[in-house]
């Protein structure tokens, strides 16, 4: 015998109402992750958006920019949908060996200045709410981030 809680949809529709609350939580997080590394990286004399300026950028909006906003920052850019050779041509993959190194941002501005104290204090960051942790664990779980 099945009982049914009389909401008519086995609770498919709640899944799907949390999976797009929480893609429209992350969106703006990983979002600004993208925009505040290139900006990182051309602060600290980059052409190329290496992978330590990624890591840099996801742990300081893991912890400064969970809850800023809610939904895509820029949701022009999915609104229309791009063919493959269109997506190819906005960006230029580097041979790993031809990026340069990283030297991490030591100029006066304040905003890149928090960047290295969140990547500083990331061990011992402390996350306020159940979005936060999991963006540290996610964080904390990528084989690239660290390496």
């Amino acid at each position: 015998m099945n009982m049914q809680t009389g909401f008519g949809d086995g609770g498919d529709r709640m899944v799907e109402q949390y999976i797009e609350t929480m893609t429209n939580i992350l969106l703006p997080v990983m979002e600004k992750s993208t925009l505040l590394a290139a900006e990182y990286a051309k602060a600290c004399g980059r052409d190329t958006i290496v992978p330590e300026d990624m890591e840099y950028a996801m742990k300081y909006c893991a912890m400064y920019k969970v809850g800023e906003s809610i939904g895509s920052t820029m949701p022009e850019i999915y609104e229309e949908e791009l063919t493959e050779e269109e997506m190819e041509e906005g960006e230029e993959d580097v041979d790993p060996e031809e990026c340069p190194d990283f030297v991490r941002y030591s100029g006066t501005d304040q905003t890149f200045l928090q960047v290295n104290e969140a990547f500083d204090r990331w061990n011992t960051w402390q996350p306020q709410n159940p979005t936060e942790q999991m963006l540290k664990n996610a964080i904390n779980s990528n084989e690239h981030v660290g390496a």
